[in-house]
């Protein structure tokens, strides 16, 4: 398509999809067509994943045993058990719960943020939003790779930063942190509206969501319309859910 089109509500992910492949994009969001792929145990662990240390940043869940016991409830006993030794091998359920025990202020858990950009709707929900009194922090839960201070700083990864920018837009007065946790668990705190060198990333990023926000809207939806790095493209295609579609199979290494 290249007739100029209404640009979707999008989300910081169909954003970061489009900004991968803009092709999969419009299968996935204009077509609205579906893989229908049972989810993977890649998956399936990262849901979990998310699901456990959000409960445990709202202390909804306390220690192992409430963690054993909600597990029980959702799982049978053996699916149940290789749950836990699978959080154990990379997101050791201990160092969860400690890692988590000093934080303090009010926690939210799938907080929807949203905000208008250059006319499109965006709209959201960050993993995890610790809000104290000069400070709020976004924390999105990796269960998978983590970005780079460099993916970031080039845009490559462009889901945090979002984020940081839709929070701003209605705390204004207040510092924001945006923080990556991955297993380990390891965080990393790459955005800090407080920092120096945040008002020239904001700038940049928002310059770069305009390129993106302009191929939306002019309907740039081909394969060589992607405006991410050649690493993120190659690693988008070999996850792709839509090769078999694509004009350029050769491209996906199956």
């Amino acid at each position: 398509a290249t007739s100029p089109v209404e640009p979707l509500p999008m989300s910081p992910s169909s954003l970061a999809l489009y900004q991968r492949c803009p092709y999969a994009y419009y299968i996935k969001h204009h077509l609205r067509i579906s893989s229908h792929a049972p989810a993977s145990e890649y998956q399936m662990i990262g849901f979990l994943v998310h699901n456990i240390v959000e409960k445990l940043a709202t202390k909804e869940l306390m220690n192992v045993q409430d963690i054993q016991s909600y597990l029980d409830k959702e799982y049978s006993p053996l699916m149940a058990q290789v749950m836990v030794n699978t959080l154990n091998s990379h997101w050791p359920l201990e160092d969860i719960i400690s890692f988590f025990k000093p934080y303090e202020g009010c926690v939210e858990t799938e907080k929807e943020l949203s905000g208008t950009m250059e006319g499109i709707e965006l709209k959201g929900r960050a993993d995890i939003i610790i809000s104290k009194e000069s400070t709020i922090e976004i924390v999105d839960i990796k269960s998978g790779s983590v970005a780079t201070k460099k993916d970031i700083a080039t845009y490559d990864y462009i889901q945090l930063g979002v984020y940081a920018i839709l929070l701003k837009l209605t705390h204004s007065t207040q510092s924001i942190k945006a923080s990556l946790l991955s297993k380990g668990p390891k965080i990393q705190t790459p955005i800090d509206t407080s920092d120096a060198h945040y008002i020239a990333y904001e700038q940049g990023l928002m310059q770069y969501l305009r390129q993106l926000f302009n191929g939306l809207k002019q309907a740039k939806f081909g394969i060589d319309h992607a405006m991410s790095s050649e690493k993120e493209i190659a690693n988008q295609c070999r996850v792709c859910d839509f090769y078999h579609a694509c004009h350029k199979r050769e491209r996906h290494q199956r």
